[in-house]
Parts: structure tokens; C-alpha cells; sequence
């Protein structure tokens, strides 16, 4: 899990993520969870090429990690829903890592959801983590290989 580096309220930024540079994530007040995009997709974009995103969870006991889904938005000119509209959720191992694959974009953002979540196929903007179904969102650039 990345270093922590408090930046404004409730938004840290991960001083080494991989090679794209800082990830920002932005927290609910007062929650000990946290989401981390480890494994960014190269940039590109359209709907043809898929390739694997992966990342890390904390504060979730292994009692809650059924309890919760990560859901994964890739940037163009919105944010997309990935890698599906039908199938988006990308579950969470009992290590607190998860994977799945997204279509190309600039930018990738992640959130840590409730189940039953029901996430926007586009999004003009990442929605704030309320506490109750956002746990945390992490967005960061592609990564550069």
C-alpha cells in the first residue's frame, strides 16, 4: 500500500504509486477504508483493447470483504463504467487485492462500493464517497510503460 500524504480534507496522495505519478484518494470522513490502484492500463482509448487494472483495499475485516465490490471507471472525455455496463463489480480476495479489466483511457478511477451498489454507465465527474455505499475512491493517470 502506498505512503499517505495528507492533501486538503479527506484527500491523501500516494507519494509511490507506479510509474503514471500520484494517485489521489479521497476518503469518507472519518473511515478507516481505503482503495489503491497498484497496476494502472497503459493509456489509449476506444472500445476494442481490454487490459488488466489491479489494486489494493484496507480496513475491510475478512467478515466484510463479501460485503463489498470495487467499481472501476476508465477517462476519455467521461468517465465509463468498466469493463462492462452488465458486468462492473471486481471482487475483493481475502489478501484485500483486487483485478479486472478495463477498456483504455487516460485516467482510471476506482471506488470502493457496498454490494449492491448500482454504479452510472458515464459519469462527468467520480462521485465523493458518502460513507454509506462509497467507501473511497482512488483515481490516478494511465500508466506510461
Amino acid at each position: 500500500m502506498p505512503n499517505l500524504i495528507p492533501h486538503g480534507a479527506n484527500t491523501l496522495t500516494a507519494t509511490n504509486a507506479p510509474a503514471p505519478g500520484p494517485a489521489t484518494l479521497t476518503l469518507a470522513a472519518d473511515t478507516p477504508y481505503g482503495i489503491a490502484i497498484l497496476h494502472p492500463a497503459p493509456p489509449g482509448g476506444g472500445p476494442n483493447k481490454l487490459r488488466p487494472i489491479s489494486g489494493s483495499v484496507t480496513g475491510l475485516s475478512k467478515a466484510q470483504v463479501k460485503q463489498y465490490r470495487v467499481v472501476v471507471y476508465a477517462y476519455t472525455d467521461q468517465w465509463y463504467l468498466q469493463p462492462t455496463t452488465i458486468s462492473y463489480y471486481a471482487n475483493i480476495s481475502a489478501k484485500l487485492a483486487w483485478k479486472t479489466k478495463t477498456h483504455l483511457g487516460n485516467q482510471y478511477g476506482a471506488l470502493l462500493v457496498k454490494k449492491g451498489y448500482l454504479a452510472a454507465p458515464k459519469l462527468s465527474a467520480l462521485p465523493s464517497p458518502d460513507g454509506v455505499m462509497i467507501l473511497a475512491t482512488c483515481e490516478c493517470n494511465a500508466a506510461t510503460r
